[in-house]
């Protein structure tokens, strides 16, 4: 690719330079596209060196190293947290399935006790709820889900904080 250049390139360049614009460098800048671009260009670059000129106020570095230590302790300490809100499910989660075990092993002397509690104290009840529900396999997961649900219910409040 070929770049266009200008004869006048030089001189608008030191009219850029000095600040000295004669009347016909001025008509040909109006003229020229890359003459025009030089002088776009210089002022661009004239305003940011003004710009970078103001002096430039740097924070105390005892300060800064300081925040940057507390910043890594702070951080530190949110992943402890984080490592120990994990660590406290653990024991919730074996307690639960421990229950629900427990339960599961000794249904039937709960089933028993359950049935003499209620057939002594409300025989009318019992009959009822015995007719609609039988004790089958699929009666008695659904009750350890269920009795899962309501330990997990009680349970995580006491592990969930704010």
């Amino acid at each position: 690719m070929r770049q266009a250049s200008c004869p006048q390139e030089l001189e608008v360049l030191k009219a850029v330079r000095t600040g000295m614009w004669e009347e016909a460098l001025s008509t040909h800048i109006v003229e020229c596209a890359v003459c025009k671009e030089i002088v776009q260009s210089s002022r661009w670059m004239q305003a940011l060196a003004r710009s970078s000129e103001k002096p430039v106020t740097l924070r105390d570095a005892s300060l800064l190293w300081w925040r940057a230590q507390l910043s890594e302790k702070q951080a530190k300490a949110e992943r402890a947290q984080e490592f120990l809100e994990w660590v406290e499910l653990i024991p919730a989660t074996i307690i639960s399935a421990g229950l629900a075990a427990e339960i599961g092993w000794n249904w039937n002397a709960i089933q028993t006790l359950l049935t003499s509690l209620l057939t002594d104290q409300w025989p009318q009840l019992w009959i009822s709820a015995s007719s609609v529900v039988s004790p089958t396999p699929i009666m008695f997961s659904l009750d350890a889900v269920i009795l899962f649900s309501v330990a997990i219910v009680l349970v995580l409040p006491l592990l969930v904080r704010d």
